[in-house]
């Protein structure tokens, strides 16, 4: 099937992109997968990097896991594909304990905890920190735009705002020195649920503003209309002057 002709797609403006893992069978053959984002006309990706399987254990870093990673970002910058790296996957070592992490689920805007066993939240935010710092250095011409975690307000990846914030401002300060023109986005907040705005202007409030430089948003059809959603956020983001 042939897609219509697109003016966006010629004339190479396109802001299509998607999300794409290493760990998924597809993106193991890039030699298939390389042709078909450059058909579809894609210029941003998405890139799930997982630290669980770089770092397995502290200060161990699994190089062959690594040049896999890399390797794959290159072929997409070949391709001119920018790339934004999503920082996942939390290894066992630098996890809360159990009980640490049900003190971050009594909290009014935590959802409903569906795996007690699943920890999501580092118990030092210097460890997420110093990994990213090893990334940037080893992705650097690679990858500039980078994300710690991901749809933190879900069951599944919660982290408080307070301290999400602080985990940011570790990131922010030490990535910074490394690379100042690397770019640090807030990890991905579904738009239209409800806890979203009061995620967000605690997170603000708790001065996490200061130390991203953008924000990621993520919508899907079963949620609420987007412009009865957006203005609510935009207007928090405004009073914290973001």
């Amino acid at each position: 099937e042939q897609y219509p002709d697109s003016d966006l797609l010629e004339n190479g403006k396109s802001y299509f992109g998607l999300v794409c893992s290493l760990d998924s069978a597809d993106m193991e053959n890039s030699e298939k997968i390389i042709p078909l984002l450059q058909e579809l006309g894609v210029k941003w990706v998405r890139f799930h990097i997982s630290w669980r399987n770089i770092e397995p254990q502290k200060g161990k870093i699994n190089k062959v896991e690594l040049k896999k990673y890399l390797d794959m970002a290159k072929k997409l910058t070949s391709i001119k594909i920018n790339i934004v790296g999503v920082v996942s996957g939390l290894p066992e070592w630098a996890g809360m304990s159990p009980e640490e992490e049900d003190l971050q689920f009594e909290d009014d805007l935590a959802p409903g905890r569906t795996r007690k066993d699943h920890v999501v939240a580092p118990k030092d935010p210097k460890d997420p920190a110093d990994f990213m710092v090893y990334l940037v250095k080893n992705f650097k011409g690679v990858i500039k735009n980078w994300q710690y975690w991901t749809e933190i307000q879900s069951s599944r990846r919660w982290i408080k705002p307070e301290y999400y914030a602080e985990i940011m401002k570790t990131i922010y300060t030490s990535i910074k020195r490394i690379d100042s023109d690397s770019y640090l986005i807030m990890a991905g907040i579904g738009l239209g649920t409800a806890s979203t705005p009061k995620y967000m202007e605690r997170f603000l409030k708790a001065g996490g503003g200061k130390y991203i430089d953008a924000v990621d948003f993520h919508y899907q059809k079963w949620m609420s209309d987007i412009s009865i959603s957006l203005p609510p956020l935009k207007s928090i983001l405004s009073k914290y002057n973001f």
